[in-house]
């Protein structure tokens, strides 16, 4: 019994037993919050996805190749560039479309990746010789905003992307060069549009291990990145070319023009544009203010050692803690990045999440190494007190994730449009799809049919100017233009609907362009709409070129008119 208990206390002293018990409470958390609700985080691409990744299993990567479903655009007529790069998320993703109903393959894919990232913070802290690594995550998992914590649980590449980063900060402090390079090699085949974040992360790094190290700089860190991210760029050259392409006229063209330049008003997703930063702020405030106690720290103690010039070999000098000063230093660079990096998109908050948590926990522990607590009762009562406000506030913010889950929208709301069509309609039917949002649940359920907008409206956009402003108009306004801004047009449609006889000769004519429109330029017979739409409904209602043939009888939300 003795050599028994022995053997196992051994297991448990052991690093690699102590991150799978802490990924496995995770992953049974997450687990009992996803699937005890009939809810998603949200209706978002991960339908896409989770479809998208079956398909891949059968075809490889000939899905990529032989992607119509959106049908107006240069993936599909031109084949300019790929739907996604992110081919490794697509890999790992496979494994979950095994799972029946395929839908319950997106919560255990968002449970386990999710749980992956904060065991991911945890093997940080923990091989960085950091106290308490576990009440730290608990804590951070605690006070993180619950807005963060559902983007986490999203089944998409990005929510990954920064444990993947924690990770490479983990190799350049113990200098596992090969490590490095494997990271920024695969980094890009995961998270293909930060392709660049490894080697801007290593570039800092080297910086300050310079800075800290009497400017004997180790060159091999920023040539392990930067050959790995250079041999993947090469690499994907050869078998899906066009990621350049892609970057210039989608990414780049979405934050130059619309979110940033402010040029064009195309729809985007929510969290590609900037937040508010007071109400960031205000949403983040434990995280922020412990983040600001820790920066004002670590100048303190800096402005003091210059001062004192206190050299390495006092009694108050640690070792430990100078090697981990260029780690430090970059998670706080990177922390204060990510924050301002909030005034271009939203996404980079997540980043500053997982940065500043490190960076807090780091700056803290060290902090506390300060701070003496003699009295036993005092300090028995400062743990105790401790662990309840932690174990308090993590079950706050668990159960309040789950509340959020589960005010969601139900996810088959529009499954009977999506089998009406698959079962009516030819296959390689085009239908006009008046909302990009409903994309991804509509693609989940019917695969035979084509589709004008989703995941990116900026596909639509880059095929044609003129096409989008079209599909956007006749979708919103319930008109025919090619451009932006309409106003003549516009005033001519307010003036003819406040008289009965101009608003029935406007619906005849109006609706006529649009018919002809739908059918000639946008090759499609059907349309797909809600009850939202009423202007477009209105339209198609009072003109007898449109036929309603199908009403979602269960949620009286969606319905099809047939272009005759």
């Amino acid at each position: 019994m003795k050599l028994f208990l022995g053997k196992a206390h051994k297991i448990l002293r052991k690093d690699y037993f102590r991150i799978m018990l802490v990924f496995s409470l995770f992953f049974l958390l997450f687990n009992l919050i996803y699937f005890s609700i009939d809810r998603f985080v949200s209706l978002d691409d991960h339908f896409f996805h989770i479809r998208f990744a079956e398909i891949i299993r059968g075809e490889g990567l000939d899905a990529f190749k032989n992607f119509h479903w959106l049908y107006f655009s240069n993936i599909s007529l031109n084949q300019t560039y790929f739907i996604y790069y992110n081919f490794l998320f697509y890999l790992a993703l496979i494994p979950f479309t095994f799972i029946t109903p395929l839908f319950l393959g997106i919560k255990l894919y968002a449970a386990f990746f999710v749980s992956v990232s904060f065991a991911t913070l945890y093997f940080f802290l923990l091989k960085v010789k950091e106290k308490n690594a576990f009440l730290w995550v608990a804590l951070l998992l605690a006070i993180i905003n619950h807005g963060s914590i559902l983007r986490f649980l999203l089944t998409r590449p990005y929510a990954l992307a920064p444990a993947l980063l924690i990770l490479e900060l983990y190799f350049l402090y113990r200098r596992k060069y090969l490590g490095i390079f494997i990271l920024s090699f695969f980094y890009l085949f995961w998270h293909s549009v930060t392709f660049f974040f490894p080697l801007v992360v290593a570039a800092i790094y080297f910086a300050f291990d310079a800075f800290y190290n009497d400017n004997r700089p180790d060159w091999k860190i920023v040539a392990s990145s930067l050959l790995g991210v250079v041999l993947a760029l090469l690499s994907l050259n050869f078998f899906a070319p066009g990621l350049f392409f892609y970057i210039r006229d989608i990414i780049f063209g979405v934050f130059n023009e619309t979110i940033i330049g402010k040029k064009v008003n195309i729809a985007e997703g929510v969290e590609l544009y900037p937040v508010n930063f007071i109400n960031f702020i205000k949403s983040n405030t434990l995280i922020v203010s412990m983040l600001m106690v820790a920066v004002v720290f670590e100048i303190q103690r800096y402005i003091r050692e210059k001062k004192e010039d206190i050299k390495d070999d006092t009694t108050e000098y640690n070792v430990e803690e100078k090697n981990k000063r260029p780690l430090k230093g970059t998670l706080f660079l990177l922390s204060i990045g990510f924050l301002l990096g909030t005034f271009l998109s939203q996404r980079n908050g997540d980043f500053f999440v997982f940065f500043s948590a490190a960076y807090i926990v780091m700056s803290f522990n060290y902090l506390f190494s300060y701070i003496e607590v003699n009295h036993v009762l005092v300090k028995k009562s400062l743990v105790t007190g401790i662990i309840i406000t932690v174990v308090y506030l993590f079950s706050a913010n668990m159960l309040f994730i789950y509340d959020q889950i589960a005010s969601s929208g139900p996810y088959d709301a529009i499954e009977g449009t999506a089998v009406w069509l698959k079962n009516n309609t030819e296959k390689n039917t085009v239908v006009f799809n008046a909302s990009w949002n409903w994309f991804p649940v509509l693609f989940y359920y019917n695969q035979d049919n084509y589709y004008i907008a989703g995941i990116e409206p900026r596909f639509l956009y880059d095929y044609s100017h003129e096409m989008y402003w079209n599909w956007w108009h006749i979708s919103n306004d319930g008109y025919v233009c090619v451009q932006e801004k309409c106003d003549e047009i516009n005033s001519q449609k307010q003036y003819s609907l406040k008289n009965d006889d101009r608003k029935k000769v406007w619906y005849e004519k109006q609706g006529d362009q649009v018919a002809d429109t739908i059918v000639n330029d946008f090759k499609s017979d059907y349309i797909v709409t809600s009850a939202e739409l009423k202007q477009f409904n209105d339209l198609m209602s009072n003109n007898n070129r449109f036929e309603k043939v199908f009403t979602d009888s269960l949620y009286n939300q969606y319905f099809i008119y047939r272009v005759k």
